[in-house]
């Protein structure tokens, strides 16, 4: 999967005046995660991530190392673990409140790859 994204997210990396830091690559990444072929690679994310511990550790540990592009895959495809549910007697708490306040919290320590333009 991180193949394909990379082929078909960031085609022009090679040109002087390209950016990573482009906001249409977010809109891009978010259509490509959508498409048909993606579905069972998204459900197999979504399959491990159901069954590991500490998910919102993880991605707080992507986060911190500025892997955007895995944090992107593992927030789309396990929104639902991560979510809290009060069904059915579950009172787990939201993770994504957790994440926002790891974010907050850590925002000087946190590696970015972005591209600057020159």
């Amino acid at each position: 999967m991180h193949k394909y994204l990379d082929d078909n997210l960031f085609p022009d990396e090679l040109n002087p005046d390209y950016s990573k830091a482009d906001t249409n690559d977010i809109y891009k990444l978010i259509h490509l995660l959508c498409l048909p072929e993606m579905k069972i690679f998204m459900d197999t994310t979504r399959l491990l991530a159901k069954h590991t511990n500490d998910l919102v550790g993880e991605i707080c540990n992507y986060i911190k190392h500025g892997k955007l592009l895995q944090t992107a895959v593992l927030l789309l495809a396990a929104q639902e673990h991560i979510r809290g549910s009060k069904r059915n007697g579950n009172s787990k708490e939201d993770g994504f409140g957790d994440i926002i306040k790891y974010i907050s919290e850590h925002t000087s320590s946190i590696k970015l790859d972005v591209g600057i333009k020159n």
